[in-house]
């Protein structure tokens, strides 16, 4: 068995696309097999070694196809509007205290 992770499935399929290439000719360039790239389109599960392949196809970082969980996010640019807030309300409390 080997190790699974996430990948952005959709990023990969817009950078094939970019490319203007089929799934079959993706498996051809990257040296991966047709099921793969047709298992990574569709789950976005990946192994390391299938990942490094599409990087270097790609020619991007590794980071660039990282799974990006939208639940988390989505609490990271509250946690960052509320920071925000709370620190304009803080400013304006001293603002006042001082004047």
């Amino acid at each position: 068995m080997y190790n699974s992770m996430k990948v952005d499935s959709q990023k990969i399929r817009a950078l094939r696309n970019k490319q203007g290439w089929s799934q079959e000719q993706l498996a051809t360039a990257s040296g991966l097999g047709l099921r793969t790239i047709q298992r990574i389109e569709a789950q976005g599960s990946i192994s390391t070694e299938s990942k490094v392949c599409l990087v270097a196809t790609f020619d991007i970082e590794l980071s660039e196809l990282d799974h990006v969980d939208i639940d988390s996010k989505h609490v990271e640019d509250n946690a960052v509007d509320k920071y925000i807030t709370n620190k304009m309300l803080i400013s304006i409390g001293l603002a006042s205290f001082f004047f």
